[in-house]
C-alpha cells in the first residue's frame, strides 16, 4: 500500500513537472511571438474627406487598411501606429463661423489598429479639438500613405529597414490597382468608410433613413440589386439592408464594417500573389 501510495504521489509530481516545463515554454513561446513588431499597413486614398464622430472625449475616424507584410503578424487591437511614407495625411477643420482650413494631422491624430489589418482609427484628443476650436473635423488620406508600428522597448524583432523600404516602396505602389485607383475599390472603400463614419454603433435607423444615408453620401439613390452592373459599395449596403430586415446582423455599422473587411482582405489575397509573383 505504501509502495501504491508513493508511486501514485510520484507519478503525479511527475505530471506536474510535465505540465509546468509545458507551460513555462508556452510561455516563452508566447512572449517571444508578442514582442515581434506586427505588420506594416497601407492606408486606402480616401477619394473625400472622411468625417470624424466627436463627443466629449474628442473626434475619430475609421480608416480602411490593409497588410503589406504577409509574413508578420496582424496588429492587436489599440496597436500604436505611425506615418512613414506617402503624401500623408490632412484634417479638414470647419469652424462656427462657416470658415475652413486644412492642416496636417501628424501630432494631432493618433493612428491606432482597430480591428485587424482592416481597419485603422484616426484619433484627436478632446484638448486638441479645443485649441483647433472647430465644429466639425474630417480626415483626409493622401496617396501611397504606408504605417509602421510604433517600436516598443524590447522589441525582439522590430521591422528592419530593408522591410520598411520594400513595403513603402515596391509593395505600396503596387497596392494602387488594387485598393486606391476608382477604377479598383477606391471610390467603393470611400462610400463605404464615409458611409461607416456617419453612424454610430448605437444608432438604430429605420429602412428609409438607410437608404437616405446611402444617398446623401454617395450622391444616388440605392440600386438595391446587387447584380453584375452594381458597385461593390452597392451591394455591400443592399446586402447589410437585407440582413437588417431578417434581424441577422446587429446595427448597420457593423454590417458595413464587416462586409467592407471582406473586400479588403480579398483585394489583399490579389495584392499578396501579385507581389509573390512579381506581376
Amino acid at each position: 500500500m505504501h509502495r501504491s501510495v508513493f508511486a501514485h504521489t510520484a507519478s503525479r509530481r511527475a505530471a506536474g513537472a510535465l505540465f509546468g516545463a509545458l507551460a513555462a515554454f508556452a510561455l516563452l513561446l508566447f512572449a517571444g511571438t508578442a514582442q515581434a513588431a506586427p505588420q506594416g499597413l497601407g492606408l486606402v486614398a480616401t477619394q473625400h474627406p472622411v468625417p470624424m464622430l466627436c463627443d466629449g472625449d474628442g473626434c475619430v475616424a475609421q480608416l480602411s487598411s490593409f497588410c503589406l507584410q504577409r509574413d508578420r503578424k496582424a496588429p492587436n487591437y489599440g496597436t500604436s501606429y505611425r506615418l512613414a511614407a506617402g503624401a500623408g495625411l490632412w484634417l479638414h477643420l470647419t469652424y462656427a463661423d462657416g470658415g475652413r482650413r486644412i492642416v496636417p494631422a501628424e501630432g494631432l491624430a493618433h493612428l491606432v489598429s482597430t480591428r485587424g489589418n482592416t481597419a485603422i482609427e484616426a484619433r484627436v484628443a478632446a484638448a486638441d479639438r479645443a485649441a483647433l476650436g472647430a465644429v466639425a473635423i474630417a480626415v483626409e488620406v493622401g496617396p501611397l500613405v504606408t504605417l509602421l508600428p510604433e517600436a516598443e522597448p524590447g522589441d525582439a524583432d522590430p521591422i528592419t529597414a530593408a522591410e520598411a523600404e520594400f513595403a513603402t516602396g515596391p509593395a505600396r505602389l503596387l497596392a494602387v490597382e488594387f485598393f486606391d485607383s476608382p477604377a479598383a475599390l477606391g471610390e467603393d472603400i470611400s462610400i463605404l468608410d464615409r458611409t461607416i463614419n456617419a453612424v454610430t454603433r448605437s444608432s438604430r435607423l429605420s429602412d428609409q433613413a438607410r437608404r437616405d444615408l446611402w444617398s446623401r453620401v454617395a450622391g444616388v439613390p440605392l440600386e438595391a440589386a446587387a447584380d453584375g452592373s452594381t458597385s461593390p459599395a452597392a451591394q455591400v449596403f443592399a446586402a447589410c439592408l437585407d440582413d437588417l430586415e431578417r434581424q441577422m446582423v446587429y446595427g448597420l455599422r457593423n454590417c458595413l464594417e464587416g462586409r467592407r473587411d471582406e473586400l479588403l482582405i480579398h483585394a489583399n489575397t490579389r495584392l499578396w500573389n501579385a507581389l509573390e509573383t512579381g506581376s
